[in-house]
Formats: C-alpha cells, structure tokens, sequence
C-alpha cells in the first residue's frame, strides 16, 4: 500500500491515510440504507456526502454515469467495482490500488470513521521509531498508542511490549513487528 502526504485528523494528527478498494468499496456499502442489494442516486449522495465531497450530488450523478452499464438507475453489487474505480480515478494517486480521501473529495476527516488496517498501523508504528534504529522502546509504543488515541497509552504499551518482544531485549524489532501489528489490530482502531 503506498501512503499519501499527511492528512490533519482530528482523532490522529499528521496520521497519513491511504484507503484501498476494499475500504472504499465497504464505505459504499455502508450507504445502502434500504438493504437492497443496490445504490440509488440518493444514497450515492448520502455516501459521497460522508465522504465530504465538495458537491455530492453532482459526484453521485456523474457516479451513475461512469458504473451503472445497465442503465437502470442503481449501482448493483456487480458495478460496485466500477463504482470504486470511478472514485479511484477521480484523483490519480501514487498507487492505482489507493485513495488518498483529502485530496479527492476534499474531505473534512473528521466524518468518516474506518478502521485502520495492519499496513496503516504497521505505517504508525514505524513512525514513532525516532531514533531510526529499527525497533521500539516502551516509551516509542507509548507514543504510538497515544496516536492512535488509546485511554491508557502506558498500558497499551506495556501489553504490546509484552507480547510482541519475544527475544527479551526490551525492544520490538521489525521482526517482531507483527505481533504487534496484530495485538493492535484487534484492539480495533479507528480514524474518526
């Protein structure tokens, strides 16, 4: 996944965010609000709204225009992809396969709430390594989960170090990194 410039999040500050297709796709489906299976204009609307699009009627019609083939009005599970497409095109970031949200839709960040997936939170984590010397002390996680707006970051800190420093040398290594990642992940952070 490659990440965009930082976006300003009320939650996480300077967080830099990429969404994937599948974030994207799962945003959509969110806006189905009458459960059928399909998007009508009006709940495109809702969506691209949520996304804070500058002008989302105008983003839902031209939605219809570039994914509905079938011409009848509704984007179906089978056009979502083409949906997702649409909205990818709109602004063309470094990876195909991403969405940097600020730039596309003029996104006011604080409206969407999504959860981070482990290339994010891996990306966060690696952030807090301030002295670049490819692992983190206990005060480095401390940060990180302060960032990622845990209650008692000192604890998520201890917890994490505790699981994921298998060697015992007081430091999470890149090669333990994924145990972090994953005690993180399931700990369910959120961009809101």
């Amino acid at each position: 996944m490659v990440i965009s410039p930082p976006i300003v999040s009320k939650g996480i500050p300077g967080l830099t965010l990429t969404l994937n297709d599948t974030q994207l796709k799962n945003i959509f489906k969110q806006h189905d609000t009458n459960k059928d299976g399909q998007l009508d204009k009006k709940e495109l609307k809702e969506a691209f709204r949520h996304l804070g699009a500058l002008i989302p009627a105008y983003r839902a019609g031209r939605a219809l225009c570039h994914a509905d083939y079938n011409g009848d009005g509704y984007i179906s599970e089978q056009e979502l992809g083409d949906l997702v497409n649409y909205a990818l095109k709109l602004e063309q970031p470094a990876s195909p396969k991403s969405l940097h949200l600020h730039n596309m839709f003029f996104m006011d960040f604080k409206s969407v709430e999504l959860r981070l997936d482990e290339d994010q939170l891996r990306k966060i984590f690696k952030k807090h390594d301030k002295d670049r010397d490819d692992r983190l002390s206990r005060e480095e996680l401390k940060e990180a989960f302060k960032e990622l707006g845990a209650c008692i970051p000192e604890y998520r800190a201890r917890q994490a170090h505790k699981l994921a420093d298998t060697n015992g040398d007081g430091f999470v290594s890149n090669e333990e990194m994924s145990k972090l990642v994953e005690y993180a992940f399931k700990l369910g952070y959120t961009i809101s």
